[in-house]
Formats: C-alpha cells, sequence, structure tokens
C-alpha cells in the first residue's frame, strides 16, 4: 500500500500483523482461533485491535474490535462488509478494514475511493493453510489484480520459520528464521 515507501505513513503508530494465539504469547489466552491487523503504537493505550475470528473451515466469520484506555476495553463486532475504521491516537482514520461477503479475506485501503488490497486464501487450493494471497484493485467496481502468494512454514520442534514469497509472474523467494524454540527469540545467525 505505499506505507514501506515513506516516512510519513499520514497516520501516527504502526502497523502490526501478529498470528494465531497457540503458543500463549505474553499471556494472551482468548479464544477462538483468530489473527490480528493492529494501529499501534509504544505503551498500547488506545491501540486498535482487531480479532479476525475464524469458523472451523477457516472463515472469518467477524471482525471483534477493541480498544483499551486503560480503565476499560471497548469496542464492536464488524460483520462481513462492515468497514472498521482504525483510528491513531490523535484521531485520525489510517486504514479500513473490511471483512469479505464470504468471509474469505479482508480488503485493506486508506478510505473509500482509493485503491484496495484483499488478503485470501490460495486460490489454487481454497486453504489459507497453504498460502494467502495478496491482490489489488483501484477501485471497489474493478476486478482484483494478484500481486504475490505467501506461504509460511514453522516448524516449531526446530526454531524455524520459512517464508516463502511467490511474485504474480516472478521468481519465488524464501526467507528462513531461526529462534529458539523454548522462548520464541530470534536468533542474531539466521543464514
Amino acid at each position: 500500500m505505499g506505507y514501506e515507501n515513506t516516512t510519513d505513513p499520514g497516520f501516527v503508530g504502526d502497523i502490526r500483523l501478529y498470528g494465531f494465539e497457540t503458543n500463549f504469547p505474553n499471556g494472551h489466552t482468548d479464544h477462538p482461533p483468530h489473527f490480528h491487523i493492529m494501529l499501534a503504537w509504544p505503551g498500547w493505550l488506545n491501540t486498535q485491535v482487531t480479532h479476525f475470528r475464524l469458523d472451523d473451515a477457516g472463515r472469518i466469520v467477524v471482525n471483534d474490535f477493541q480498544t483499551d484506555d486503560g480503565q476499560k476495553v471497548t469496542g464492536r463486532k464488524y460483520g462481513p462488509g462492515e468497514v472498521c475504521q482504525m483510528v491513531d491516537r490523535d484521531g485520525k482514520v489510517g486504514f479500513e478494514l473490511i471483512v469479505t461477503e464470504r468471509g474469505e479475506g479482508v480488503i485493506m485501503r486508506r478510505a473509500a475511493g482509493q485503491p484496495e488490497f484483499r488478503l485470501s486464501p490460495d486460490s489454487r487450493t481454497g486453504s489459507a493453510i497453504a498460502a494467502v494471497e495478496l491482490s489489488r484493485r483501484d477501485t471497489a467496481e474493478a476486478e482484483w489484480k494478484p500481486l504475490c502468494s505467501v506461504r509460511a512454514a514453522d516448524a516449531a520442534d526446530r526454531g524455524e520459520l520459512r517464508i516463502t514469497v511467490r511474485p504474480h509472474g516472478g521468481t519465488e523467494t524464501t526467507e528462513v528464521i531461526r529462534y529458539d524454540p523454548d522462548t520464541g527469540q530470534i536468533l542474531t545467525d539466521n543464514g
């Protein structure tokens, strides 16, 4: 979306992507399985947190949006097709998130009328476990154009995460991240 190419993305904070909660990270015990796309900043107070909750088939059933002001957690549930605005700590909309109509992905855009980006399951298998595809369209009425697919394979017993990116029409690359399987700490020698 161009955020990585600028020192001023147009909002205060950073975008954070967090996966499934299966290993009790930081005492994070909420359930059922879900993933996050967040607009966050140091200190966590008022950070905008989505919980994309999944059904048994891996479809997104709801975006359970929450924010914590230090006194109480407030939120709202966004169903498919509903626009969730991610607001920075100055009150400015950083970007918007929308669960697709059939729950098969998430659309992200800066604002209505701006180009849209979609994360969805691998089109060959229909499985987000096989890979996640990223597509783009210039308007909400335009056709989706594939950009790339990403596959992650985690060998937790060895502490090795392999991330494979296949650009549409390009050459596949793989990055290997090694970590301590007991603590999750990334090892500096990731060769």
